[in-house]
């Protein structure tokens, strides 16, 4: 079950999505899903979707982190799950901006930490895929 204070950090990332669609293409689960499928995950970040945002897109685990982060083997990473990726492509390559919502004021080292490894997982992503990464490579802000 989840928590009251958990069910209501939801209510509120789910208002504040429906209010920003309103004002620009976000990309979200279907319906009856709680997050993006993988294949709408890659296909927004490979640039093949027209939407501004990806809401709940998946973050795979990749073998480029785990060297980066020198994580020995009992490590175990599992899939995350951004709560906003926004892409620009106002320039000559995309750049990609990791969104968290929170229902608070202040950032909490906690927090900071989570967008730095949601980064960091965007960014491996790329580096494992030195195909899709060549010339149309993303950068990060």
């Amino acid at each position: 079950m989840t928590p009251p204070w958990a069910q209501l950090g939801n209510q509120f990332e789910r208002a504040i999505v429906a209010r920003l669609a309103n004002e620009a293409a976000v990309l979200g689960p279907a319906i009856g899903e709680d997050y993006l499928s993988q294949a709408l995950s890659a296909a927004f970040l490979q640039g093949r979707r027209r939407d501004e945002y990806a809401y709940l897109l998946i973050l795979e685990p990749s073998t480029s982190l785990r060297d980066r982060l020198k994580l020995t083997d009992d490590v175990i990473l599992r899939r995350s799950y951004a709560d906003l990726v926004r892409i620009d492509r106002s320039g000559p390559d995309p750049q990609f901006q990791v969104i968290d919502i929170k229902a608070t004021q202040r950032a909490t080292p906690f927090h900071k930490a989570q967008i730095t490894f949601y980064r960091r997982r965007l960014k491996s992503l790329w580096h494992k895929r030195p195909s899709e990464a060549s010339d149309n490579r993303p950068s990060e802000r």
